[in-house]
């Protein structure tokens, strides 16, 4: 994509995961959505630690912004102390971009908006 196409384009991205007693040889669940503008390239990504019988860390989630897009090296970024907490990424980016994050002990969903700069 190139310019500002990818809030031309608009939609909807989910990413969902779940965990049973099964997965406990595989440990924690990342989960990451990653977009870019031909220029920049711009995430986020929820850490889902295993938890059993609701004991365990509380998800927490990252956010990554740069200009390497040919790079497959991604530098995640802590997106706040507290993973309930709204993060705004830096206007250079050329977007407004908003997470807004749901957050308890044991559950972490993310929304993230994209729209153009004011």
């Amino acid at each position: 994509m190139a310019g500002d196409s990818a809030v031309g384009i608009g939609g909807l991205q989910v990413c969902a995961a779940s965990q049973d007693l099964s997965k406990i040889a595989d440990g924690d669940a990342d989960i990451y959505c990653c977009w870019n503008n031909g220029i920049w390239r711009f995430g986020v990504k929820i850490i889902a630690p295993f938890q059993m019988l609701g004991m365990g860390d509380r998800p927490c989630w990252q956010i990554k912004y740069d200009q390497a897009l040919d790079s497959s090296t991604i530098n995640w970024q802590s997106a706040g102390s507290n993973p309930a907490y709204q993060y705004q990424w830096p206007s250079e980016v050329g977007f407004k971009i908003v997470g807004t994050p749901v957050s308890d002990h044991s559950a972490l969903s993310v929304t993230v908006v994209v729209s153009n700069l004011s």
